[in-house]
């Protein structure tokens, strides 16, 4: 399975390995869920006080601060920064963004305001998009980050397949 894994993430095919995948791990009752996320930074000290204060209040516990990587967690999800390994300057992905699930659109609306004061750039404000309250910001190395609420309606509908 691991050697399929590392196929689909480096086919240039995505979305038919990406369902290949799928329909193998339904074979063998296989559960894959995300559990973490790290952006690159190139000023890790800036970086670390930016999601210090942006997680304030949101649960996420700061459990891994040395060398070139800090680590924040909460349950089964993990987020860090780190300096790149190869030493070479860190850059954001043109189509790649984390999204963190929050509990509420108020909840949305404060983390994207929360992000923009500290410094980051709108990508888009709250407002209600593909059945989610959803908000989009960049973060200090132009690294795209969503807040969003999922609506019942899509929660139901992700949830049928189980």
């Amino acid at each position: 399975l691991y050697g399929w894994l590392s196929l689909c993430q480096h086919s240039s095919k995505w979305r038919e390995s990406n369902y290949l995948l799928y329909t193998y791990s339904k074979q063998i009752n296989f559960k894959m869920k995300m559990n973490y996320f790290v952006f690159g930074t190139n000023n890790k000290q800036q970086a670390v006080l930016f999601y210090d204060a942006l997680f304030e209040g949101c649960g996420l516990a700061k459990i891994h601060d040395e060398g070139r990587m800090t680590l924040w967690a909460k349950e089964e999800f993990m987020f860090a920064v780190t300096e790149p390994f190869d030493g070479n300057t860190a850059s954001n992905g043109n189509g790649t963004m984390v999204g963190f699930s929050v509990n509420s659109p108020e909840e949305v609306d404060r983390l994207h305001a929360k992000a923009l004061e500290l410094g980051g750039t709108s990508e888009g404000e709250p407002k209600v998009r593909s059945g989610m309250h959803s908000a989009y910001v960049r973060d200090l190395d132009k690294n795209k980050i969503c807040f969003f609420k999922q609506s019942q309606i899509m929660y139901n509908k992700a949830h049928q397949s189980k």
